[in-house]
């Protein structure tokens, strides 16, 4: 397989772009968390839900890191809060159902390197 290569640097490789974006610290677990809200929370209230180890700050900048990729949109204000809040767009309502699908995996797969019928290798 050959990889596209782009006479442009600043262009990048789609797929790569969003596994680079899902490596934050904070990604997956935001668009977890908005995935199991029923209305548009705020920058706290998501700091509140995933842990407040993270920074507000950090929180900001994945989410418009998300919103960058089409996954999370920006709303007026959030419920309990006058601040701006967030909320899953319709492909990051889809992506989060994949990323429930890959959390069930990597659960159920915690076994997985004891029971490798085959090795994998890429071509």
């Amino acid at each position: 397989m050959v990889a596209n290569k782009s006479s442009n640097p600043n262009i990048k490789e789609p797929l790569t772009e969003i596994f680079f974006s899902l490596g934050r610290p904070c990604a997956v677990p935001l668009i977890l968390a908005l995935g199991q809200q029923s209305y548009n929370p705020s920058i706290p209230e998501l700091r509140q839900k995933i842990g407040s180890s993270v920074s507000k700050s950090e929180i900001s900048k994945c989410l418009t890191n998300l919103a960058s990729l089409g996954l999370v949109q920006k709303t007026g204000h959030a419920i309990s809060n006058p601040e701006a809040g967030y909320r899953l767009t319709i492909i990051g309502q889809e992506f989060y159902r994949h990323i429930i699908q890959m959390r069930y995996w990597a659960e159920k797969g915690k076994n997985f390197t004891d029971h490798a019928p085959y090795n994998v290798s890429v071509i």
